[in-house]
């Protein structure tokens, strides 16, 4: 698995619900399913039934109230589903470790585990990133931000939350693109042995998406912030989940 340094929505709510189960002394994996294509993030958990289909729902109503109110809204579904949504100020936390390079310090081809053969990546998927890059260096000559190697310096944290502390979205592709990201980050923290290059092409072509509908030459701090978390995720992708140069420069 394909997990260093990664930081995943998903992989935080499932091991928070290893813990919650962990006294009743019966070891399941927690299956977790996603909701896709847009905000609130979301998640269904079935380990209620797993654990104990006749005890379902009672157990799914002890599990909703071993997670943090202030995290997640969660709902109980007959026989014993958990219908989980990431509440906006988490969701800004994890945009914020990826925007800021925390995930890419330290990060190389050398962590990758596996066999070296050779990758052919499309050109898209290297403009992308690419184009990415440029952005944030044309954001940084602006003076909209401050850039280290990996990521946003300045300013932390970026402003992603309206004083109301919901995101601050000004778009329909500023939302399909975040959701994008987290699914992306979930398949790297969650899969066996994720494709690497259909999530490349996935997160590239939301990227062209939201370029075209979105421009982040506008400027906002949370299109910046944006550009970062893609370009990161495209780093991550491309560096080690396929041992390839990420291209900076085009």
């Amino acid at each position: 698995m394909l997990t260093t340094n990664v930081i995943s929505l998903g992989d935080r709510l499932r091991q928070q619900l290893e813990a919650a189960i962990a006294p009743r002394d019966c070891p399941a994996t927690i299956p977790l399913k996603g909701t896709h294509g847009g905000l609130p993030v979301g998640y269904r958990c079935a380990i209620a039934l797993k654990l104990d289909p006749r005890q379902g729902l009672a157990i799914a109503e002890d599990l909703a109230g071993s997670l943090n109110a202030s995290d997640y809204t969660v709902s109980v579904t007959p026989p014993g589903l958990l219908d989980i949504s990431i509440r906006d100020r988490l969701l800004a936390d994890w945009l914020q470790v990826w925007a800021d390079g925390t995930v890419r310090q330290g990060t190389s081809r050398g962590d990758r585990p596996g066999t070296t053969e050779p990758v052919e990546i499309p050109f898209a998927v290297q403009y992308a990133h690419a184009r990415c890059q440029s952005l944030l260096r044309l954001g940084e000559r602006e003076g909209w931000i401050h850039l280290d190697q990996a990521g946003i310096v300045e300013p932390r944290p970026l402003p992603w939350l309206e004083e109301s502390g919901r995101l601050s979205l000004t778009h329909p592709a500023e939302a399909r693109l975040i959701a994008h990201c987290v699914t992306v980050a979930d398949a790297i923290a969650l899969t066996p042995n994720p494709d690497s290059l259909k999530l490349l092409m996935g997160l590239s072509g939301a990227f062209e998406a939201f370029y075209r509908d979105c421009p982040p030459a506008d400027h906002s701090l949370l299109r910046l912030g944006l550009l970062s978390v893609t370009g990161t995720l495209l780093y991550w992708l491309l560096e080690v989940g396929l041992g390839v140069e990420a291209i900076a420069q085009m």
